[in-house]
């Protein structure tokens, strides 16, 4: 007796890839980089030992040069992942050992949590950095909260941030945002103890930081709501804008669901969505005395009521004008037929005898 298992001819296996890899590893690196790592780890998970795999058969699998092999496994290796094991001097002769993400992060957060970055991001890692599209756009980001362009040494902290300590950009620009709107700083050390002591109370993801703001701060909290409803989402929220909200809070004492209702109606209405045509619109209804959920749902009712309305006296008017068209056009039919039987049988041979 025995246990067998059909063979299939075609693999159709499954591997299994952390999420610690997608969330916190992967936005930091081209897309080719990402591939190779990706096709190792599942001749890493195949364990045919009969197979001779090699980094020409990566290279061959994913049609691109082995340089850019050999760069992805650096890369890696930088990313502290994984680990090259030389076998000979030759070019790429080494296996790669694929690290557990999930015992590297419970090292991280727990038996070195308040340990120093182990070094500086390189000048090849700020290089290989503008070859990825989320690193360039974070940059850009941060550059317009600083309102000027990091320094290259400066670069290389914030990248120091991301690598050492696994820090996604996403959660690197709520720590800019919060510096800079709320505690009014713009400053790279500052920046950094916020994401150490975000760090030390387990803020590790975005969604953490947004949360812990909100209690932190409660009227950053609010801005960057009535922001997020506008689709400002990375936007610094100006001096001006801040004083159209605190009015619409403070001054005329609407409450905040409110307030987003009426932006996200009013955004559907134009392109070109801007804190003037809300405060207009607001404006409006604060002097209208619509100044509650309730009461702006039944005036969007009475406008709409109103237009269907109006849609309809159009559709009146014209179908009465098409049948007083068709009523003018008959007559004139009528007209034309009785002209003609007001000539005789004789009158009409004398008209064709004159035209002839």
């Amino acid at each position: 007796m025995g246990f067998k298992k059909q063979v299939e001819t075609i693999d159709f296996g499954t591997i299994s890839i952390e999420n610690i890899f997608i969330n916190d590893f992967m936005p930091t690196a081209n897309g080719t980089y990402v591939k190779v790592y990706l096709i190792g780890y599942k001749y890493a998970n195949d364990g045919n030992i009969t197979l001779d795999i090699s980094n020409s058969t990566v290279s061959k699998h994913l049609s691109v040069p082995m340089e850019d092999v050999l760069n992805a496994w650096d890369f890696w290796e930088k990313r502290g992942i994984i680990k090259k094991h030389k076998i000979s001097d030759a070019l790429g002769d080494y296996d790669v050992e694929f690290l557990s993400l999930r015992q590297l992060y419970i090292d991280n957060n727990f038996s070195q949590k308040t340990a120093e970055p182990s070094k500086k991001a390189s000048l090849d890692d700020l290089i290989d950095s503008t070859k990825n599209p989320e690193l360039n756009d974070m940059f850009y980001q941060i550059d317009q909260l600083m309102r000027r362009q990091l320094q290259p040494k400066e670069r290389q902290e914030v990248l120091t941030w991301i690598y050492d300590f696994h820090h996604s950009p996403a959660l690197i620009l709520k720590a800019f945002l919060f510096a800079i709107e709320v505690k009014g700083i713009k400053n790279l050390n500052y920046t950094k103890s916020i994401l150490t002591h975000w760090y030390d109370q387990g803020v590790i993801s975005p969604e953490d930081a947004d949360r812990y703001m909100e209690t932190d701060s409660k009227s950053y909290a609010v801005y960057r709501a009535v922001y997020k409803t506008l689709g400002f989402t990375n936007r610094t929220v100006s001096a001006g804008d801040k004083e159209l909200i605190d009015k619409w809070l403070q001054t005329y004492g609407l409450s905040l669901e409110f307030i987003l209702a009426v932006l996200k109606e009013r955004s559907t209405r134009t392109s070109n969505v801007n804190m003037k045509y809300m405060d207009a619109a607001i404006t409006d209804l604060y002097q209208r005395e619509v100044r509650s959920l309730s009461a702006f749902e039944e005036d969007l009712k009475r406008q709409q009521q109103v237009l269907n309305e109006k849609k309809a006296q159009r559709s009146t008017d014209e179908n009465k004008g098409t049948a007083s068209k068709a009523a003018v056009n008959k007559n004139r039919f009528h007209q034309f037929e009785q002209s003609k039987s007001d000539y005789t049988d004789k009158d009409l041979e004398k008209l064709l005898r004159n035209r002839r």
